[in-house]
């Protein structure tokens, strides 16, 4: 029959492995999910380098997503690089492209 302590500190190992796993998994995970954030007036400027005055008034023209909560503005973080992602400047090539594709579609249904 096996020794019972060295049964427990088997098992006791174990543990600790298992331990160390999900611990591991769950700071995994919130890294992951720190772009769903929600962020405050002052959040989103640092993040956007714009004022305060100027995230609301873009807020409010519906220019960057946002939601109002109990009169207040917030934006999802993940939405604002979103935001910013789409600004992107195209180059020559990406705007030729384009235009062809729209004269080539227009062309289709003439």
């Amino acid at each position: 029959m096996e020794n019972p302590f060295e049964y427990l500190a088997e098992r006791l190992s174990l543990i600790d492995a298992k331990l160390d796993y999900l611990t591991q998994a769950q700071t995994t995970r919130l890294a992951d999910n720190t772009d769903d954030e929600i962020l405050d007036v002052a959040q989103a400027a640092t993040l956007l380098k714009y004022s305060k005055r100027t995230i609301y008034g873009k807020a409010e023209q519906g220019i960057i997503p946002s939601f109002k909560k109990d009169s207040r503005r917030y934006f999802v973080k993940s939405d604002l690089l979103t935001w910013i992602k789409t600004g992107k400047v195209k180059s020559d090539d990406d705007i030729i492209t384009k235009v062809d594709q729209l004269l080539t579609s227009k062309r289709r249904r003439s």
